[in-house]
């Protein structure tokens, strides 16, 4: 896990990066279990997590995980090769429009800002969120 200084964001394409070159890889989430755990890590932080208001909505949004949607016709895929057996979306599956690639972050509309956050949402690379969970072998 990194969270980064209060001034500080990362893209998805560098906190990826850095996970290789720490010798592991963004995290991937196989089931309802692994989820809390994961998130259970960086809930208790807040420099992992950003308020805004984006899309006409207050959103919390949290640190980078390996899911990657990179092609309209294909399904989406843990960068690390991993199989997606779970997934556990904000409100919907998200569904990329045009040429663009999403990323998939920790995500909610909870307030206050203490509330714990488990479920993810999609945000283009454009949108550098305050950290990531990596995976090392």
């Amino acid at each position: 896990m990194l969270p980064p200084t209060a001034a500080e964001h990362v893209a998805w394409e560098d906190a990826s990066n850095t996970a290789v070159r720490c010798g592991g890889y963004l995290a991937t989430i196989g089931s309802a279990e692994e989820n809390a755990f994961v998130a259970s890590l960086v809930n208790g932080d807040g420099h992992f997590f950003d308020g805004a208001f984006e899309g006409g909505e207050h959103r919390r949004v949290g640190p980078w995980l390996s899911l990657v949607k990179d092609d309209a016709s294909r399904p989406w895929r843990w960068a690390s090769g991993a199989p997606l057996d779970y997934t556990r979306w904000f409100r919907q599956v998200p569904k990329v429009g045009g040429a663009g690639i999403l990323y998939v972050a920790y995500r909610a509309n909870q307030l206050p800002l203490t509330a714990t956050i488990e479920t993810w949402g999609a945000r283009d690379r454009a949108l550098p969120t305050p950290g990531f969970i990596a995976e090392l072998d």
